[in-house]
């Protein structure tokens, strides 16, 4: 089973890679009832749509031609993302260390085979070509994917209580990265 992680941009076909990449980010969302196209719109913006407008930064896994999943990655979290996602300011001293981030997405029959922890591996290599100083990425207390990110050498930096959610950041210094 050859699978490969390549950017988007490097795709040829980079139009219908970005329809199976989505179709991957909405089965694999917590949210999955919309009370308009207009807000199926905005959140598919907010956590995918940003992420396309950086093609080097994104990273997709494919095996025959069919993505298995992906990594949106942002080399600096900037004005805009703290606009599109208010409860940043709760982190932004910590982001200040760790300036960019990721999303990452697998589908259900990709999961447990290794390929989220090579998706990370490539974007942290990119990282440090890029000389990034560290990466985080955010996701809720109790979610499954917590003890991935800690496998994956992830540490809790920050924690914060956000309208009642239980958010935790964690984080990773691109410099203590092994060349």
């Amino acid at each position: 089973m050859l699978i490969e992680i390549l950017p988007l941009d490097s795709l040829p076909q980079q139009e219908s890679f970005v329809t199976q990449t989505e179709k991957i980010f909405f089965e694999s969302s917590s949210k999955t009832h919309f009370t308009s196209d207009d807000e199926r719109a905005q959140f598919r913006y907010r956590y995918f749509g940003i992420y396309l407008q950086s093609p080097q930064h994104f990273f997709v896994a494919l095996r025959n031609n069919e993505i298995l999943g992906y990594l949106a990655g942002s080399v600096d979290t900037n004005a805009l993302h703290f606009q599109l996602h208010p409860y940043l300011e709760a982190f932004r001293s910590t982001i200040e260390h760790f300036p960019s981030h990721l999303h990452i997405n697998l589908s259900e029959k990709a999961r447990g085979l290794g390929i989220g922890s090579k998706l990370i591996q490539t974007f942290e290599n990119h990282l440090q070509f890029i000389d990034s100083k560290g990466v985080h990425l955010i996701t809720s207390h109790g979610a499954r994917n917590v003890s991935f990110y800690q496998k994956n050498d992830y540490r809790l930096a920050q924690e914060s209580f956000i309208n009642s959610n239980h958010l935790l950041m964690f984080a990773k210094s691109i410099s203590s990265i092994e060349k």
